[in-house]
């Protein structure tokens, strides 16, 4: 299993050393997993959502690519433009949760 976050692209960003985003996302994914129990393999990449996670899949040949929404009342029943984009993109299944 693979645990992946998709940050913004930073033009400020180093290749070599984690911005502060990234870290604090490793840090709040590490706490997640060890309250689940669970193990997995983290990934923090920037770039654009959708594709960005559809190259991961690609790459680690995910059979299945779970997603979240967002729990806004106003948008119940309904997918982001993201969620949207994602499902399109993907080269294997997509479950929204």
């Amino acid at each position: 299993m693979t645990l992946l976050h998709v940050t913004p692209e930073s033009e400020s960003a180093s290749l070599t050393r984690p911005n502060r985003e990234e870290m604090v996302a490793r840090s709040k994914l590490d706490e997640l997993l060890r309250a689940a129990g669970a193990q997995a393999n983290l990934r923090v990449d920037p770039g654009p959502p959708a594709k960005t996670i559809a190259c991961v899949a690609k790459e680690i040949g995910a059979d299945l690519v779970v997603i979240g929404r967002r729990a806004a009342p106003a948008s119940a029943g309904r997918l982001e433009a993201n969620a949207y984009s994602i499902i399109r993109q993907s080269p294997c299944p997509v479950v929204s949760v």
